[in-house]
């Protein structure tokens, strides 16, 4: 599909590319990467197509939907259709900036436009200082797309994987794999180093010939 639409871009000076978005919802509240339910894959698209990455706001942080109330909704979609449609509130729920009792957006005992609608734990602030955060591996995915371009520019292709995973090509240099299934998997064909990985632990870890992911993984490797 990539290839494809890719393929009937128009080329020349001011080549439209695509922009890629992916956000899954029910995202793990506590801000972890790394599990079966798709958290660990929302970020790879900007590692896959030249072009802008688009994303909702606290994507960035693994911010769940919120548990609203017919009260609470503001989106016309969801008044009108509830309890069989919610809208898109659930998603615009404000971003946490800390745990505090305004969550670093209002105080005085101010309302915000939604109810924040998720656990203090996932905020900003909390994962600053937690170096296996969404938020951290969000910023250091998007620095390595910036320094590297072959993530930005370089040409994709799908390489071939075992059902429930995922694996392409970037140019020159780089392959990404994803394991988006509840069991380990692998990929065969890679050699290199992993440059930045779901599992943090694994940066820098050698890939000779095959690279085992766990549920919910994913690496970027460097290729040799």
């Amino acid at each position: 599909m990539v290839e494809e639409t890719e393929r009937i871009l128009p080329e020349g000076p001011g080549r439209c590319g695509p922009a890629p978005t992916s956000t899954p919802r029910g995202r793990p509240p506590d801000g972890r990467r790394g599990t079966p339910d798709g958290s660990a894959a929302w970020c790879w698209p900007c590692s896959r197509c030249a072009g802008p990455r688009c994303s909702t706001q606290g994507d960035e942080i693994g911010l769940p939907d919120a548990a609203l109330d017919r009260e609470d909704l503001r989106d016309p979609i969801g008044v009108r259709y509830w309890p069989h449609a919610t809208g898109r509130d659930p998603e615009r729920s404000p971003l946490p900036w800390d745990d505090g009792p305004g969550r670093g957006i209002t105080t005085g005992g101010r309302g915000t436009w939604l109810p924040m609608g998720t656990p203090p734990e996932c905020n900003v602030a909390a994962q600053r200082a937690d170096p296996g955060s969404v938020l951290i591996f969000t910023r250091d995915l998007l620095a390595l797309r910036r320094s590297n371009p072959d993530l930005h520019r370089g040409a994709y292709r799908s390489l071939a994987s075992p059902p429930g995973t995922w694996a392409w090509r970037r140019g020159d240099g780089f392959a990404t794999a994803l394991n988006l299934g509840g069991e380990e998997s692998s990929v065969d064909g890679l050699t290199g180093s992993v440059a930045l990985g779901t599992d943090r632990g694994r940066d820098g870890q050698p890939v000779a010939g095959r690279l085992v992911l766990g549920p919910g993984e994913g690496a970027l490797v460097r290729l040799a």
